[in-house]
């Protein structure tokens, strides 16, 4: 997520682009709110997702 967010600020040279969720124009979907989330409080929800992804191909 922090790659895919520096990438936008690079090519929206360099200002930044608010993450906001909720239901609404311009807005993110709220379930995808959980993606900056950490289990545990360590361990973020994205390497987990990717962890998983690699076991199952």
């Amino acid at each position: 997520m922090n790659i895919a967010r520096g990438l936008a600020r690079f090519w929206a040279n360099g200002i930044g682009i608010p993450l906001a969720y909720g239901e609404g124009e311009g807005m993110a979907p709220p379930a995808f709110e959980i993606l900056q989330m950490r289990i545990g409080g360590v361990v973020p929800v994205p390497a987990v997702i990717f962890i998983q992804t690699a076991i199952n191909i």
